[in-house]
C-alpha cells in the first residue's frame, strides 16, 4: 500500500510544479488588473459627467441670454375711502362692477357730523344777521327816539339855565343863600352834559357803525361760512362716490360696519391706464432706450401680438438686484424696471396678465 511506503507523501504536501505556480500567479494578476480597470472606468465616467455638465451649463447660459423677457400687466390701484368715521348704511356696487367718475358707491351715516352741519348753519345765520345790522345801522324808530331824548335834554338845559341865572341874581341881592345858588348852577351844568350826551347818541345812530365794526362783522360772517362749508363737505363725504372711471377690484367693508376715517371701502383699478413692467438686467439691455418700440405677445389672449413703447426706465434697489458677472472679476450687474405701454387699446388685456417679448428684439 502506498500509505505503508516510507517514501510516500500526501498530495497536499507535494511540491507544486512550474505550471501550477504559473497558473496561480496569473490568477492573482487578473485580480489586481481587474481592480485597476474598475478605477479607470470610474475615472472615465466622472470625466464624462463633468464634460456633459460643462456643455449643459454653456447651453443654458446661452439660452438664458436669449430667453424671452417676461412682463406683467399693471395699472393704478385706487383706494376709495371716506374722510369721516361713520357707519356703512348701504353698499351700491359689487366686485367686478364698472363705475364712472362721480357714481355713488356707498352711503354712510354719522349723527355727530350731521349735527355739526346744523350747528354751523345756525352760526352762519347769526353772523349774517349781525352783519346786516351793522350795514343797515339803527332802525328809524330808534333814531327818532334818540332825537326826542336830545330835544328833551335841550329843553331841560334851557330851563336849568334860566333857573341858574335867576338864582345867581337873587344871591347877588341876598335873597337866596349860597347853597341854593350852587344847586341851581350844578343843575345847569348837569343839564348841559345830558344834552351833549343825548346829542352824541343821536349822531352815532344816524352815522351807523364804524368801518372797523363793519369789517369785523363781515369777517365773522366769513368764518361762519367757512365752518358751514367744512361741515357740509364732511356730510358729502359720507356719500362715497367713484373718484375716476374704473372697475371695482375689491370690497373691504360690509353693511353696518363702523369704518374709520381714511379706511378703504373699495379698491378700484383703472383699465384705461395699463402698462407692462419688465425687470431687465443691464447685461441684457441690448441698447434699449426711452421711446423704443418692442413687439410682445400675450398668452392669455391667444398669443396676440401687440406693439409696445418704452415709457419708463429706472434702476431698482441694489440690495435686491445685485449680481456679479463673474466671481473673480467683472462688474456688478444692476436690474432696471422698464415700463412699456401699448400703442393702441388691447381688448381683454387686464392687470396680472403675462406679456412675453422675444429678446434680443428682432429689428427689420
Amino acid at each position: 500500500m502506498p500509505e505503508s511506503d516510507p517514501n510516500y507523501t500526501s498530495p497536499s504536501n507535494e511540491p507544486q510544479s512550474g505550471d501550477d505556480a504559473a497558473v496561480e500567479n496569473r490568477d492573482e494578476g487578473d485580480q489586481k488588473g481587474g481592480g485597476n480597470g474598475k478605477k479607470k472606468r470610474i475615472r472615465l465616467l466622472v470625466l464624462i459627467v463633468l464634460i456633459v455638465a460643462i456643455i449643459a451649463g454653456l447651453i443654458l447660459a446661452h439660452s438664458a441670454d436669449n430667453a424671452p423677457l417676461e412682463g406683467i400687466v399693471d395699472t393704478d390701484e385706487i383706494n376709495v375711502t371716506s374722510k369721516v368715521t361713520s357707519r356703512v348704511s348701504e353698499l351700491l356696487v359689487h366686485e367686478g362692477d364698472s363705475v364712472t367718475e362721480g357714481q355713488m358707491m356707498a352711503f354712510m351715516t354719522d349723527p355727530q357730523t350731521s349735527a355739526n352741519q346744523l350747528q354751523a348753519t345756525h352760526q352762519l345765520e347769526r353772523a349774517q344777521a349781525a352783519k346786516d345790522r351793522s350795514d343797515n345801522g339803527q332802525r328809524e324808530e330808534d333814531i327818532r327816539s334818540l332825537k326826542s331824548q336830545w330835544l328833551s335834554a335841550q329843553s331841560d338845559e334851557r330851563l336849568a339855565n334860566i333857573s341858574a341865572d335867576r338864582a345867581i341874581e337873587l344871591h347877588r341881592r341876598g335873597a337866596v343863600s349860597t347853597q341854593n345858588r350852587d344847586d341851581a348852577v350844578a343843575r345847569r351844568d348837569a343839564a348841559r352834559q345830558q344834552t351833549q350826551s343825548t346829542h352824541q347818541q343821536y349822531l352815532e345812530a344816524v352815522r351807523g357803525d364804524r368801518e372797523e365794526d363793519r369789517r369785523i362783522a363781515a369777517s365773522d360772517e366769513g368764518v361762519a361760512q367757512a365752518s358751514l362749508e367744512s361741515a357740509t363737505s364732511l356730510v358729502k363725504e359720507m356719500n362715497v362716490a367713484a373718484p375716476v372711471d374704473g372697475e371695482v377690484a375689491k370690497r373691504f367693508a360690509n353693511q353696518g360696519e363702523l369704518i374709520g376715517a381714511g379706511t378703504p371701502l373699495f379698491s378700484m383699478i383703472d383699465l384705461n391706464n395699463l402698462w407692462v413692467t419688465v425687470n431687465l438686467r443691464e447685461d441684457r439691455f441690448n441698447s434699449l432706450k426711452m421711446g423704443d418700440k418692442v413687439t410682445g405677445h400675450i398668452p392669455a389672449l391667444g398669443d396676440k401680438q401687440v406693439e409696445f413703447k418704452v415709457t419708463f426706465i429706472n434702476p431698482k434697489a441694489s440690495f435686491a438686484t445685485w449680481r456679479a458677472t463673474r466671481q473673480a472679476s467683472g462688474y456688478d450687474v444692476r436690474t432696471f424696471e422698464v415700463r412699456l405701454r401699448s400703442l393702441e387699446a388691447v381688448d381683454g388685456m387686464r392687470p396680472g396678465m403675462t406679456v412675453l417679448y422675444d429678446w434680443p428684439p428682432h429689428h427689420d
